[in-house]
């Protein structure tokens, strides 16, 4: 169900995903639907702890993201890492990432208790994270990550995580 604010933030980088044999030049964004399928768990724990309009599936952009951790109690930037040292990829058409020094500390909600930054080395020596989106526990990545392992912890994590929250 479209909400203007939720609970729950899945954010997905715009362009990124490669086609069966694709390369950087063949990128696609994935529709919602497809992304809501993948992480049904997250989302099903989302909507049983606040309700049914408490979830928010949508294109990753700085507005978007700024508005999860300014709204959200839960984000999940579902993204690459940046060319910047622990930056995420926003979107690569164009090209656009975020680093935690594009965040003000105003820009985060008092409600934001966790955020899982997907991409790869978003934890990388100096990126801090943690300290912008303090008090929020932030689970973030200083190796090569993969989607395998995120959609493990959105299958069998995810739901736990969300339970334990206020």
């Amino acid at each position: 169900t479209p909400v203007e604010k939720a609970d729950v933030y899945i954010l997905y980088t715009v362009g990124g995903y490669y086609a069966a044999g694709g390369t950087l030049n063949t990128t696609y964004t994935p529709p919602n639907w497809a992304v809501a399928t993948a992480f049904y768990p997250l989302l099903s724990a989302g909507i049983e702890k606040w309700g049914k309009t408490s979830v928010k599936v949508e294109p990753l952009s700085e507005e978007s993201f700024k508005e999860a951790i300014s709204h959200g109690r839960f984000v999940f930037v579902a993204s690459h890492g940046g060319n910047s040292p622990g930056g995420f990829t926003v979107s690569y058409t164009p090209y656009k990432s975020l680093i935690p020094s594009d965040i003000l500390p105003s820009e985060v909600g008092t409600n934001l208790q966790y955020v899982y930054l997907a991409g790869c080395e978003t934890n990388a020596p100096g990126a801090n994270w943690q300290t912008t989106l303090s008090p929020a526990e932030v689970k973030s990545f200083n190796r090569t990550s993969y989607v395998d392992e995120h959609l493990l912890w959105i299958w069998l994590k995810s739901p736990a995580v969300i339970a334990k929250l206020q």
